[in-house]
């Protein structure tokens, strides 16, 4: 439906995880107006648990809603919750139930490296909408003769 990108330039929490200068891009399947009304009054409504064939193998969702986004849920085999420091990592959004977007979070230090990244999706059996299509990778890459990054989800697939 549409595409937020935020910079964060403290990082947020988790403090030491992801408190490294970053960049967040959120690939809504949801509209503007419905994530507007995403607010910290949603905590317990907004947080109902997918089931279990609606989340991708190793993903969990721990509570904590952020205003105007829901729910993130991370990959708990992600390099950067087991020691190693965070580049970058793939998210998946979630409100009360349903998938709401993919994002891909990337560090300014990993965007300077100029990458030619791309990386298979874990994804979940399920999805909360049919008749749609849905990424089953995404990719980091630098067009040197443009001098642009390019962020995209790709391997799009109808479910």
């Amino acid at each position: 439906n549409h595409i937020g990108l935020d910079w964060n330039a403290q990082g947020h929490e988790p403090t030491s995880i992801y408190t490294i200068p970053h960049f967040n891009m959120h690939f809504y399947q949801i509209t503007p107006a419905e994530r507007a009304a995403i607010t910290p009054a949603d905590s317990l409504t907004g947080y109902i648990q997918p089931g279990a064939d609606y989340i991708a193998k190793d993903y969990i969702i721990p509570p904590g809603i952020v205003p105007g986004m829901g729910f993130h849920a991370v990959d708990s085999t992600a390099h950067e919750l087991h020691g190693s420091t965070f580049d970058k990592t793939f998210i998946y959004g979630y409100f009360k139930g349903n998938m709401i977007f993919g994002e891909p979070m990337i560090t300014r230090a990993y965007l300077l490296t100029k990458p030619d990244f791309s990386e298979t999706l874990k994804v979940p059996a399920k999805y909360p909408v049919t008749g749609k299509y849905y990424a089953t990778k995404y990719s980091i890459k630098y067009d040197a003769a443009k001098k642009e990054y390019v962020v995209s989800l790709d391997g799009l697939t109808m479910r």
